[in-house]
């Protein structure tokens, strides 16, 4: 019985980790690389709107593959991130901010697996194309919420901000995951042969 539950605590804290440093390191990046270049080039654009969010790549896979238990593994490093964008910004973000994006991811993938378990041909669609469906139906509800919440004017020009940075983060992440997998079955089947 000990056994089972250091087995299950320790993936679940191996998870936990892995899924705070990649949100980490996608805000990291983001607001180290991105926003700075974003506000060079684009200046007029709102602070609050990045129109390359990674992070949102790091929520919705996460709430793809964890569900429900995303929360407990992203809440810590959410709200982290939050605190630091604080202290960089001149606008505030709510602090319910972080709780409504990870709410809104969470509805888009668990809204698409629904409707995917009641058609026939669900098992014919590959992953990253729910994951996408799912990434697009969280960025549009996280940009009403954070549009609401954070600015309340403007509303689809907002939403629309932040549907692009959202969705364009998702797009890079799955860029990433499919070549570190592929890289990481490159290195596995080299490694086998030895």
């Amino acid at each position: 019985m000990k056994a089972k539950f250091w087995s299950g605590f320790n993936e679940s804290f191996g998870v936990f980790s892995i899924v705070t440093m990649a949100y980490i390191s996608a805000f990291a990046i983001t607001s180290g690389l991105i926003e700075p270049l974003q506000s060079h080039f684009i200046p007029n654009v709102s602070q609050l709107i990045g129109l390359l969010f990674l992070p949102h790549g790091v929520r919705v896979v996460c709430f793809f593959f964890y569900g429900i238990r995303g929360f407990f593994y992203m809440l810590p490093a959410v709200y982290l991130t939050w605190y630091v964008a604080l202290l960089q910004l001149d606008t505030p973000f709510h602090f319910l901010s972080p709780i409504i994006s990870l709410m809104a991811c969470y509805t888009g993938v668990l809204f698409i697996k629904k409707i995917l378990r009641k058609m026939s041909y669900s098992k014919l669609i590959s992953s990253w194309k729910v994951i996408t469906l799912a990434g697009l139906i969280g960025s549009f509800l996280n940009g009403v919420g954070l549009s609401i919440l954070n600015e309340g004017t403007n509303l689809s020009l907002s939403v629309l901000g932040y549907m692009i940075g959202d969705m364009a983060g998702l797009f890079i992440c799955m860029i990433f995951l499919m070549y570190l997998f592929r890289f990481l079955r490159f290195y596995r089947s080299g490694y086998e042969k030895l």
